[in-house]
Order: C-alpha cells, then structure tokens, then sequence
C-alpha cells in the first residue's frame, strides 16, 4: 500500500476543523449527560417524621411545663422560654432586654459568677441565652446524672438574681 502524507494531512486538518465546529457549535459529546441535567430523576420519597410524644403541664405557679424523653441520651436539656423580648424594652432605654438577659448566670444569692461556671463545668453543662423581638430563650444543657443540682442551680439564676456591683 501506497501512504500518501498529504491526504492524511488534509484529512487531520478535517477532523481537526469538525472537532472544533463541534465544540463551537455546542453540540454535546455526551447526549446522555444532558438528558440527564435536564432531566434529573425524581427525589426519594420523604421518611415518615415520627416525633416522641409530648408530656405538659400547667404548674400551680402559672409556669407551663413540656416534657419530651428520648431513650439512650445521656444528657438532658432544658429550654426556658420567657415571652419578654426586645420589643418590650422601653423606647427610652433601646436594648434593654438584651441586656438584662446577658445579666443571667453571673450571680445568685449563693453563687458568685465564678461559681456557677464551676458547678456548670462539674455537670457537663452548658448554658445560653438568645434574645429574639418577642421572648428570650435559655438553654441549659446538662449529663442527665446531674438533674438535680442542675434544676437547682437554675431556679437559683432565674428566682435568686445578684450581680456583683462591677
């Protein structure tokens, strides 16, 4: 057989010119990839939302109390909602709630602010205060072993407020 060098140079210079128009022109290489963007196939269907069941009760003090048990847990936490948020700050005094929540945890009648971080370390606990517009929120996490003291110490915060004077 006879190669003829020039007829193989204009036939790469063809492909070479195809190849380009192809990619210029966006034709897609892989069509199947293409359906498959346009055409992304259906999600799976959505797992049933089991939630636990909910205990309340209303306490001869006012205080709503709610109650959800997880099994297999080794911590516990309680969530306070106060319904004092920033839009019930004064206009004269912008902030206030902010403030006064910022004040929790940093001293009781017993506990200085140094002790409660203690104690709060001794209970694998944690505590945080958000303020929203319409209510404040406080979570205190805790080791379930713990239950008691931690109830304690937080009905000290909440009932037996003292701030140091700085």
């Amino acid at each position: 057989q006879q190669r003829h060098p020039q007829r193989e140079n204009e036939m790469k210079k063809i492909w070479v010119v195809m190849g380009i128009f192809v990619i210029l022109s966006g034709i897609p290489l892989y069509p199947q990839q293409e359906h498959f963007r346009r055409f992304p196939p259906p999600p799976d269907p959505l797992q049933e939302l089991k939630l636990p069941p909910i205990a309340s009760a209303l306490l001869s003090n006012g205080l709503g109390v709610s109650v959800v048990s997880r099994e297999n847990v080794p911590f516990m936490s309680v969530q306070l909602v106060v319904f004092a948020g920033e839009v019930f700050s004064s206009g004269k005094l912008p902030g206030t709630a902010t403030f006064a929540a910022g004040m929790f945890g940093r001293g009781t009648l017993m506990h200085s602010a140094s002790d409660i971080d203690e104690i709060m370390e001794s209970i694998g606990g944690t505590l945080s205060v958000a303020v929203n517009q319409d209510y404040v929120l406080v979570t205190f996490n805790f080791l379930e072993e713990h239950l008691d003291q931690a109830l304690d110490l937080l009905s000290q915060m909440i009932l037996q407020p003292n701030f140091a004077e700085n």
